[in-house]
């Protein structure tokens, strides 16, 4: 994966992340919404740099 579609992932996740806290709901859903994003991105990103070969079972995004 390039470095281009990384950053272009990271500026459409910023993105994302910032309309959820424009939607209105409680500050607590928020927040756990926008934790369970960035776990998943953070996850993402393991992925796809390190491949995360200690985790086979476990994919995200296109199948390989």
């Amino acid at each position: 994966m390039s470095i281009i579609s990384l950053l272009v992932v990271l500026m459409v996740f910023g993105v994302v992340v910032y309309c959820i806290r424009l939607i209105p709901m409680d500050a607590t859903v928020q927040k756990i919404i926008t934790a369970v994003a960035i776990l998943a991105l953070v996850l993402w990103l393991l992925d796809a740099l390190f491949g995360l070969g200690a985790m086979p079972g476990l994919r995200f995004g296109r199948v390989r």
